[in-house]
């Protein structure tokens, strides 16, 4: 009997991709945890007692808070250098954005900009149809979510009617 020897990895689209990628996240955000815990990475603080917030994962996506320094632009490079290496995986430096705070300096945004090597970007404006940097939090705020989600209801209704009156001409 032959020996079976695989010669290829998981494909884009493949049922097990996404189960995957959670995996690889799940230990990419151990690594920064390990280096927040071993006070190698500065995350960042919100407010006055709140948690620091080192890293946010969702679905397909990742962001990284790190004080804008170029001392944590090494420990970040280290840490993605380390799981790239390790997992196959690879940044997408065509994806992949850099934000500064209001209060970081310009010389600070170009050097740390240009040493990590992703493209600045100067506003942080929605993702997943939230917008994310604000100065005040209001109604108005979020007033496009809504409609989209009575939009998307009413579809749905509309949908639901035609069916339940189709089945009931029978």
């Amino acid at each position: 009997m032959d020996a079976l020897s695989p010669t290829g990895g998981i494909k884009q689209g493949d049922l097990l991709s996404p189960y995957m990628f959670v995996s690889c996240m799940k230990r990419l955000s151990q690594l920064i945890s390990v280096a927040v815990d071993n006070e190698l990475w500065k995350p960042i603080q919100v407010g006055r007692k709140p948690p620091k917030l080192s890293h946010l994962a969702f679905v397909d996506d990742l962001i990284i808070f790190v004080e804008a320094s170029m001392e944590q632009v090494e420990v970040t490079s280290t840490c993605l250098d380390f799981f790239c290496n390790n997992s196959s995986e690879k940044v997408s430096n065509d994806k992949t954005r850099i934000f500064f705070s209001h209060n970081v300096n310009w010389r600070v945004r170009e050097e740390t900009s240009q040493s990590i090597g992703f493209q600045r970007m100067d506003d942080f404006e929605k993702y997943l149809e939230i917008k994310l940097h604000h100065r005040r939090v209001s109604r108005s705020s979020y007033n496009h979510i809504i409609e989209k989600v009575h939009q998307r209801l009413n579809v749905w209704k509309a949908r639901t009617f035609f069916h339940f009156r189709d089945v009931d001409s029978y």
